[in-house]
């Protein structure tokens, strides 16, 4: 038995509409929210992936929190302005909405689970920015 009164099989399987996901039973337990890195290492293309004492601007994580820590933004969708996030513009550009010229859009996953981009084993293709 769980301290929120539930079992291991019925804990973090459920989306909820506000994109967390939570215990089954509805009986409270802690959620978990995709959040975004704002500020951190730009990555560069074919450089090392190992090693890194601090989060890659831009990378996408699982948190098991109702807030977004310091550094980080939830991943639904909210327009960031281009003015004070240049970096991560050059990385998301207007893949997830967003004018372009003044604002741009982080990916919305809320009740969503993120896929890899292109051809998957049962034939869908998946475009990046694509939500099915």
């Amino acid at each position: 038995m769980l301290p929120n009164g539930g079992s291991r099989g019925d804990v973090l399987i459920k989306s909820a509409v506000d994109g967390t996901v939570g215990n089954q039973k509805g009986t409270g337990g802690t959620g978990l929210n995709y959040i975004i890195a704002l500020t951190g290492i730009f990555p560069s293309q074919g450089g090392s992936s190992g090693g890194y004492s601090q989060e890659i601007l831009g990378e996408i994580r699982l948190f098991a929190g109702n807030f977004a820590p310091s550094g980080f933004a939830f991943c639904n969708g909210q327009l960031l302005q281009i003015s004070t996030n240049t970096a991560l513009f050059s990385l998301l550009g207007t893949t997830y909405g967003g004018n372009g010229t003044t604002n741009f859009a982080l990916p919305d996953l809320k009740g969503s689970v993120p896929v890899h981009v292109g051809l998957s084993p049962a034939g869908s293709d998946w475009i990046l920015g694509e939500k099915h």
